[in-house]
C-alpha cells in the first residue's frame, strides 16, 4: 500500500466518520425535539383531559355558598314568623276601610281596561302576541345554544384524536431514532 492509497483511505474514513457524527447529532436532536413535543402534548392532554373537574370544584363552592344562603334565609324566615305571630291587629275598622278603598280602585282599573279593550282591541291583542313572539325567540335561542354546545363537544373530541395521533407519531419517532442509534452502535 502506497502513501496515496493510504491518504485516500484516510480521507474516506474521515468523511465517513464525519457523516456518522452528523447523523448521530441529528438523531440526538430529533430525539430531543420528539421528547419535548411528547412532553408538551402530554402536559396539554392531562391539563385538558377532565375539564369537568374544575367545573365540579366551582359547582361545589357554589353549592356551599347556596347552602349558607339557604340557612340564613331559614333563620330570617323563622324570625319573621315569630314577629308576625307577636303582632296583634287592633284596628279592624281601619283595615275594612282600606280594603273597601282598594276594591274601589280595582273596580276603576277593571273598567278602564274594559274601555281600552272595547275602544282598541288591537292594543289588547298585541301584548299576548308579543309574549308569543318572545317565547318563540327564546326557544330558537335555546336550540342555537344547544347546537353550539354540540359543535364545541365535537371539536373537543376531534382535538383529542389529533393530539393522540401527534403523540403516537412522536413516540414512534423516538423509538425509531433510539433503534437507529443502537443499530449504529452495534455496527461500530
Amino acid at each position: 500500500m502506497n502513501k496515496q492509497d493510504f491518504n485516500e483511505i484516510k480521507e474516506k474514513f474521515e468523511k465517513d466518520s464525519q457523516k456518522k457524527k452528523i447523523s448521530r447529532w441529528l438523531n440526538y436532536l430529533s430525539i430531543l425535539i420528539a421528547t419535548l413535543g411528547a412532553a408538551i402534548i402530554t402536559t396539554y392532554t392531562f391539563d385538558n383531559l377532565n375539564p369537568n373537574l374544575t367545573n365540579k370544584i366551582e359547582n361545589s363552592a357554589k353549592i356551599e355558598e347556596l347552602e349558607s344562603k339557604i340557612l340564613k334565609l331559614n333563620s330570617a324566615l323563622i324570625i319573621s314568623k315569630k314577629t308576625i305571630d307577636s303582632l296583634k291587629i287592633s284596628k279592624v275598622d281601619s283595615d275594612k276601610s282600606n280594603l273597601n278603598s282598594e276594591v274601589l280602585t280595582l273596580k276603576r282599573q277593571i273598567e278602564s281596561l274594559n274601555k281600552v279593550i272595547l275602544d282598541n282591541p288591537e292594543k289588547a291583542i298585541s301584548v299576548p302576541l308579543l309574549k308569543v313572539e318572545i317565547q318563540n325567540q327564546k326557544d330558537q335561542n335555546e336550540k342555537e345554544i344547544k347546537s353550539i354546545k354540540d359543535d364545541i363537544a365535537r371539536v373537543y373530541d376531534i382535538n383529542k384524536w389529533i393530539i393522540g395521533l401527534v403523540f403516537t407519531m412522536l413516540v414512534s419517532i423516538i423509538i425509531l431514532n433510539i433503534s437507529n442509534l443502537f443499530a449504529k452502535n452495534k455496527k461500530d
